[in-house]
Parts: C-alpha cells; sequence; structure tokens
C-alpha cells in the first residue's frame, strides 16, 4: 500500500540518485572541455557548475511535480491541467 512518506522517499531516492548523475556528466563535460580551454579555465569551470546546478534544479522540480502527481493519483483525485498545458 502506497503511503505518503513512502512516495516522498522514493522520488527523494531518485533526486538523489540524479544529483550523483550530475556530478558525473558534468565532470566528464569538464575533463573534455579542458583540452581546448587552457587558457581560461576558471571561467569554465564556473560556467560548468552553473550549468550543473541549473541541470539540477529543474529536474529537482520536475521529479516533486511527478511526485505531487503521484500523491494526487492515491489519494483519487484528478490530474491538475494547468493554462500552459
Amino acid at each position: 500500500m502506497k503511503t505518503r512518506e513512502s512516495i516522498e522517499a522514493r522520488w527523494g531516492k531518485k533526486i538523489e540518485e540524479m544529483r550523483i548523475k550530475a556530478d558525473f556528466k558534468f565532470k566528464i563535460l569538464l575533463q573534455n572541455r579542458k583540452k581546448y580551454y587552457e587558457s581560461n579555465w576558471e571561467y569554465e569551470i564556473l560556467k560548468n557548475e552553473r550549468k550543473k546546478q541549473a541541470y539540477i534544479n529543474k529536474k529537482e522540480t520536475e521529479y516533486k511535480r511527478k511526485m505531487l502527481y503521484e500523491m494526487r493519483e492515491m489519494q483519487n483525485k484528478p490530474k491538475r491541467v494547468y493554462k500552459s498545458e
């Protein structure tokens, strides 16, 4: 039986896994760019960190929205419809 806590725990675990994957993904991107951008390397590091944080924020909001949809489904409420969709 699904409970609110189990749903939150499962999506929290997915968010943590996504953060680990993002660290790995952006570390590889940075290693690949090192060959080409030796002159302004600090700038590339900062740029990479900003991209990683934007990616994490986007995915977190997506996962939280999916978690809320799943909770509403558990309570037999219809999926919310937004004007932008």
